[in-house]
This record gives C-alpha cells, structure tokens and sequence, in this order.
C-alpha cells in the first residue's frame, strides 16, 4: 500500500533539468553557447557545472533568458577558477531578468527559453570544463504528495562531520559544505575538511553556503568519475531514486525536526543517506551536531518532507559518470 503525505504550501515545481556535456571540440575552444529556445514556463534557472580546478585557469557563466519571444542581455551568473569563485548580481535597468547568489530570474512574469554561454579568459580553452546542468523551475500554489513506499536504505559508513568539530562559526552558513562532505568522502576518500569549505567561499557574498560552487567543487574533488549537479526535485520519489543508486543526497531544510539539535531558522544543510519504510524515517548526517559522532539522526518521514518543501526541495545530487 502507498503512503502518501499531503501538504498545501507555496510550492518551487521543477519543469525541467537538462545536462550539456561538452565535448572534445567544445574544450578546444574559448567560448561555448547552449540554448534551449523553448521551454516550459519558468520563474527561475539554477547553472551547476562540473569542472577541474586548473593552475592559472578560470571559467565565466553568462546566462541569457528568453521572455514574450525577446532575449535578455548576457548576465553575469559566475567565475570560478584558480583565483577563487563567486556567484553574481546583476540587475540591469534595460533587463527583464537578473541573477542574484546563483538564481537567474525574470524581474516579473515568466520566461520560456535560456541561453548559458562559458568563457575562459586566461588560456582560451574549456579544458577543464567538463558538462553544465540547468535547473528551472516555477512557484505554484497547487498541493504535492509524496509516496514512501520502497525498500529500505542505509549508508552505514558514511562519514559524520560536526560544524563545531571543525570550529566554524556559523551553523548555518556552513551547513550545506560540511554537509556536502559525507557525501564526497563517503564516495572517494581523502578530502580535507578544511580545504574544501575554503574552497567554497564565495569571494563576492562573502559566505560559504551558495549551492552552485559546493556542487563544482565537489565535482573537482571526485575527479572525472562522478558528476555534481544542482536541482530542484518533484517529490521524494526523485530523491529516493538517487539513494537506489547508491549515492546520498545532499539537502536544503528548514523548520522544527524531532530530535534535531535545534530548530533551523534558516536553512540547513543535510546529507541524506538512507530511508526506511516501514517507520517513515528518513535517515541523515546531520552537521549541527556538537559532536559528530550524534550526527547520524533519522528524521519523522512528514517532518523532513515539510521542512524540504520549505526550501524548495533543493538538493546536490551525485551520479556515476565518466567525462571524455
């Protein structure tokens, strides 16, 4: 029998997801341009991408949205590269549309269409970039259910990190990289702690907590063998199918959880590493914990899902791949 969990919220509803894999020729190249032309209405674009960190090497993300049949201008979504990273804000006066802390958006309405261009200023190839990944989607009103019917998963030995263990200071700020880490180190060991919240930091917000560059450092990382992406998801099916694959899920929250360490007034990072059916926990690594060895929590199956939906029901999703 499927259980099914209903809530009335204010929904963020994914309408698409599509990867961009470049290929030998793209990496040759200094400039490449995907466009979807047409698409479902949406109200806002999140650009992952999965890249190597080079010496004296850095990449641009520009996007461009399609609104009434018209483009918008290029805008500045991101750099990331040897020097650093950081997401950006630009908000022409001449513009429908924006990009604010790794969301393109139109200012008002919908847009049907988008365009993302890739730049490498310094040594005029894309050879470290390897695929991009666009996530749109669109707020609606209407109710969701979710069913939690399925076989029951744990990933006993996945690693557990404490925000305190590792002495940063914000709990928020930093829960979604600390977070992000069980999973790298679950998948391939040997990634210092340290070094990757650092090389997260996004130089322009000043903050450590934007999904796009947790998701491409990751991606560095892990190597060529697994890609990183960023998306927002339909339901708990599509987090579990992830799980069935033998990845964790790294997610956004927000809300009151029994038996979290505290209520999460902002949001919160979470590693999803197991579900269980039969009493409707969905088990996690959670770095809020004092102690890292408290951090694997199962949390009630309709609290956690309320507490997703709050933030959109965002998450840093692992997959095998093997980029040429």
């Amino acid at each position: 029998m499927i259980q099914q969990c209903i809530y009335i919220l204010f929904f963020i509803y994914p309408i698409f997801a599509s990867t961009y894999t470049l290929t030998d020729a793209d990496r040759k190249s200094c400039e490449l341009t995907w466009e979807v032309a047409e698409t479902e209405p949406f109200d806002e674009l999140i650009l992952s991408w999965n890249a190597t960190r080079l010496e004296k090497e850095s990449y641009s993300f520009f996007v461009s949205l399609k609104q009434n049949g018209q483009w918008s201008p290029w805008l500045f979504y991101a750099e990331w590269g040897s020097f650093g990273q950081q997401l950006c804000k630009e908000s022409p006066e001449n513009s429908f549309a924006e990009t604010f802390r790794g969301v393109a958006r139109p200012k008002s309405g919908v847009c049907d269409g988008f365009r993302i261009q890739a730049f490498s200023p310094i040594s005029n190839t894309l050879h470290g970039l390897h695929s991009l990944f666009a996530s749109l989607s669109k707020k609606n009103s209407q109710s969701l259910s979710s069913p939690i019917n399925g076989e029951k998963i744990l990933f006993e030995s996945v690693p557990r990190y404490s925000i305190m263990q590792l002495r940063l200071s914000s709990i928020h700020e930093f829960s979604p990289a600390v977070a992000a880490l069980s999973a790298i180190n679950f998948l391939v060991q040997g990634t210092d702690p340290l070094e990757f919240i650092n090389a997260v930091y996004d130089q322009d917000f000043d903050c450590y907590e934007h999904w796009p560059l947790i998701a491409v450092e990751a991606s560095h990382r892990l190597g060529g063998d697994f890609s990183v992406h960023i998306e927002r998801m339909a339901d708990f099916s599509e987090l579990y199918s992830y799980l069935k694959q033998g990845f964790p899920v790294v997610v956004g929250v927000q809300g009151t959880l029994t038996g979290a360490p505290r209520p999460f007034f902002r949001e919160h990072g979470l590693c999803v590493i197991g579900y269980d059916p039969e009493s409707k926990k969905v088990h996690c690594i959670d770095p809020g914990f004092v102690n890292p060895k408290f951090a694997f929590v199962s949390y009630p199956f309709d609290q956690f899902l309320k507490a997703w939906e709050k933030k959109g029901k965002i998450g840093c999703v692992f997959q095998k791949a093997e980029f040429p």
